[in-house]
């Protein structure tokens, strides 16, 4: 079974704000799991609720956040599947939804998401 990529590049206003928190939710009944990349290094894997995006204090912007996470489809009644990053405590809060249908019951998807800070 082949794995689907799903690849997405979004920018997020954080102004002066930090830290930044990041909550990733796996929607539609199905499982997954994320790894979080900023500033060329991993900070956090498996899921990810409210984790916290730069210290107080930290300017933040211009600087790159890589959300990937897999999601395997479990759902009987869908093949769809969706993934919402959502940022609270920058300029605005936000949330980033992206979803895809994966071809069979049991398949899974690579979300390759990349966040630019300004």
């Amino acid at each position: 079974m082949d794995q689907l990529i799903y690849s997405a590049t979004r920018i997020y206003k954080t102004g002066n704000h930090s830290p930044v928190f990041l909550n990733v939710t796996v929607g539609d009944g199905q499982v997954g799991g994320s790894s979080i990349i900023f500033d060329d290094r991993e900070i956090a894997t498996g899921n990810i609720n409210n984790y916290p995006i730069g210290k107080p204090g930290d300017d933040i912007r211009y600087k790159i956040l890589r959300c990937n996470t897999t999601v395997k489809d479990i759902n009987p009644d869908t093949n769809k599947t969706i993934v919402t990053c959502s940022f609270i405590g920058g300029a605005s809060d936000e949330d980033f939804i992206f979803d895809t249908e994966v071809k069979e019951n049991g398949g899974e998807v690579l979300y390759s998401l990349t966040f630019t800070f300004i």
